[in-house]
């Protein structure tokens, strides 16, 4: 009986020293390889157009381009850019669109607004919305001018952003 006792100590001391070392084992393998991912984490989020203050045939193609900065982790970044018409009507959401980041990044990201009047004033308002992994949102963007019928069809030089639609 004092034979299976000390089987039993011996056993049981194999068996935890063989835990400690599988432990050992993998909290090393984890120490060095780190997490083996986090969410990004934002930065800035910014928002631009030149269109502004412009006199164009319409329809016209006004580019706006969004900066998303991160400054870690990595995965996918969920945004959308709204709009208003100025005209005091409701904000609409856009679609929902995604990217993919790793670690410090800085991704352009672009939208484009055709305005579908061929005479009179045009006042757009836009917002990139970072939806995921949390929320953040530019300034909003205004965009205002005149569409003129009597103009050229392609103005001479196109102001910056400005493009006749494709």
């Amino acid at each position: 009986m004092a034979a299976d006792r000390k089987k039993i100590a011996i056993d049981s001391s194999i068996a935890a020293a063989v835990i400690a070392g599988v432990a050992a084992i993998v909290a090393a393998f984890i120490s060095r390889s780190g997490p083996s991912s986090s969410k990004p984490t934002l930065g800035t989020v910014t928002l631009q157009s030149s269109a502004s203050g412009f006199d164009v045939r319409c329809p016209m193609t006004f580019g706006f381009t969004g900066i998303i900065q991160t400054i870690g982790g990595s995965g996918t970044i969920s945004y959308r850019f709204d709009r208003s018409d100025g005209f005091d009507q409701p904000t609409v959401a856009g679609q929902i669109q995604t990217i993919n980041v790793n670690g410090a990044s800085t991704s352009r990201v672009t939208d484009e607004l055709t305005p579908n009047i061929p005479v009179g004033d045009v006042s757009r308002t836009e917002t990139l919305v970072v939806v995921a992994p949390t929320t953040v949102s530019s300034q909003p963007v205004s965009i205002t001018g005149r569409c003129d019928a009597t103009l050229p069809p392609n103005p001479p030089v196109p102001p910056p952003n400005l493009s006749p639609p494709g």
